[in-house]
């Protein structure tokens, strides 16, 4: 049947409040199997209340207004956590449409300053799970992986200048050639770019240098599981983009000591990304950062102990050369 919305934005999200009620309560009533094909369908009709709603009404305009918005933001995410731990083709298929509802209709509020302690905390256990048991709906395969000497390190992505060290020359046409050919094939239709935003939005958590301590430790925390559950940092989307946007974010928080309690986790993650190509991370990418001077004394290390020992020394190196001028 064809889903009517009710008339007004406002009535969408009053029923939606309600529809979630029920099933809250119905997590702690029902069997499993009950609940998720409950829960599977309460999901596609959320996202017809979200894409209906009409004269301003939104999920930013109703947390402004009570706290109904935040019971709707936190419960919606606590669905989409029940739904997507079960492993089924319903819920397979249905993850395209979860992570567009996740994505457009609650991380933009999860990500104002207002809303930030109650609804991020939440979000990243939704996208630790979803990404935990619905990997297949994102990768249909696995294929060799690229190399970070075939990165463009010019830019960050995140707007920022480096380590205070001009980079060196944007690569040529011949590497940019390499870089677009290197898109990975392994993603399903439309999935690379959802797990891209997702991605890039951990990213931009532990970039926020206000950032509670709590919730930049998840989110690094939600880098460090996926990659040893499925090692992500080896798929092509993280060796042709991801990659150099996270270094650089972890590499400019440890320079600065922005979230200084949380170096040890940063370390551990930077250590991981370096992992996946030691040779690329040594040779192509940090000397886009700083003089190769700076460099020199930083050499491959394979052990956790002896590569963030290294890695304190050059950033102490590289403050020193910023503080001198040179």
């Amino acid at each position: 049947s064809t889903f009517k919305p009710p008339a007004t934005g406002g009535q969408c999200f009053r029923t939606a409040h309600e529809i979630l009620g029920l099933v809250m309560a119905a997590t702690k009533c029902f069997g499993r199997d009950i609940l998720t094909n409950f829960a599977v369908e309460t999901v596609r009709l959320l996202s017809g209340f979200f894409s209906a709603t009409q004269q301003g009404a939104n999920l930013s305009a109703m947390l402004a207004e009570s706290d109904s918005g935040a019971f709707l933001a936190t419960s919606t995410l606590r669905l989409l956590c029940v739904v997507t731990s079960e492993r089924s083709t319903k819920v397979e298929n249905l993850v395209p449409q979860i992570c567009t509802l996740a994505l457009d209709e609650i991380a933009p509020c999860a990500q104002q300053e207002a809303h930030m302690a109650d609804l991020l905390p939440p979000f990243l256990h939704f996208t630790q799970t979803m990404f935990e048991h619905q990997f297949k709906a994102f990768v249909a395969k696995q294929q060799g992986s690229v190399g970070l000497a075939n990165l463009n390190f010019a830019s960050s992505g995140g707007g920022g200048g480096g380590l205070g060290v001009k980079p060196t020359s944007p690569m040529g046409p011949v590497a940019l050639a390499a870089q677009a050919a290197a898109s990975p094939s392994m993603f399903r239709d439309g999935a690379e770019t959802l797990f891209r935003r997702f991605m890039q939005m951990l990213a931009a958590i532990i970039e926020v240098e206000t950032m509670p301590p709590s919730i930049v430790r998840e989110a690094l925390s939600v880098f460090d599981h996926l990659n040893q559950k499925h090692n992500i940092f080896n798929l092509g989307v993280f060796k042709t983009e991801l990659t150099a946007q996270l270094l650089r974010v972890l590499m400019q928080a440890l320079l600065s000591h922005t979230h200084a309690m949380l170096e040890d986790e940063m370390h551990r993650l930077l250590y991981a990304l370096a992992m996946s190509d030691m040779q690329g991370f040594f040779y192509s990418f940090l000397p886009t950062l700083v003089a190769p001077q700076l460099t020199a004394s930083w050499t491959p290390d394979t052990d956790l102990g002896t590569f963030t020992r290294h890695a304190r020394d050059f950033l102490d190196n590289v403050r020193a050369a910023g503080q001198s001028g040179s």
